[in-house]
């Protein structure tokens, strides 16, 4: 009977992980600044197909850059931003918006928690994009630019909708005075995992697990039982 315990408590307790799913450029070297007042870039290089289910977007993961030697200013605040694209490129909208991350300086390539309404279901089989929406100070003259810096590289890696770009809602269409694809990788990312089912097993699950268990017991008990018969026969 103690053999069996064992397998009682793997059929209660056994629940699957999740894996974690990077969507964005990450961290590539780079080299300019955007300008442009506030924009929403989607980044097109690395997104991911993910099938239906729920999901949260965990991780920002991102570097802010200098501006030090140059004559523009970095200042603002970055959002992140997971995106899907309803109808290439018209109609892009957020099904998932962080917290703003506000500039205070250069920053290595770091993580922070994605924060705001990270959490999304899918019904269907969808391909999802990294964003990111920055919210430049308009207290500011000049030469101001993005604190996430970028790199030049072939293909068409990011849809930019700058000059002025609407802060984003869940599920509404982003939108801006200016909209362009280009070449640029930004050095940014967001991290994504599945939705962990529940450790708690349902009931009607356990009353299985637990069905089956009792019943394995009675099953060796009597076994054993019809063994000991056996023996006191054959030794009569």
């Amino acid at each position: 009977m103690k053999k069996l315990l064992p397998l009682l408590v793997v059929l209660v307790t056994a629940a699957p992980s999740s894996a974690d799913i990077i969507i964005g450029p990450g961290d590539v070297s780079t080299n300019a600044y955007a300008g442009s007042n506030d924009s929403i870039n989607t980044d097109l290089s690395n997104p991911f197909t993910l099938g239906p289910g729920t999901y949260n977007a965990s991780a920002f993961n991102y570097l802010f850059g200098t501006s030090a030697g140059n004559s523009f200013t970095i200042a603002g605040s970055i959002t992140p931003l997971v995106m899907v694209i309803v109808q290439p490129y018209t109609d892009i909208r957020p099904i998932a918006i962080g917290d703003a991350v506000p500039y205070n300086g250069p920053t290595p390539f770091m993580s922070t928690a994605f924060g705001g309404t990270a959490t999304f279901t899918l019904t269907s089989t969808t391909t999802v994009y990294a964003g990111f929406y920055w919210h430049s100070d308009p207290n500011l003259q000049g030469d101001i630019r993005d604190p996430i810096p970028y790199i030049h590289e072939p293909g068409t890696n990011v849809a930019g909708y700058f000059s002025g770009a609407s802060p984003p809602q869940l599920g509404v269409p982003i939108s801006a005075p200016a909209m362009d694809t280009d070449t640029n990788l930004f050095a940014f990312s967001v991290t994504i995992n599945a939705e962990p089912p529940s450790t708690v097993p349902e009931p009607a699950s356990l009353l299985l697990a637990l069905a089956g268990g009792v019943s394995l017991i009675g099953w060796r008990l009597k076994r054993g039982q019809q063994n000991r018969l056996d023996i006191v026969a054959k030794v009569s």
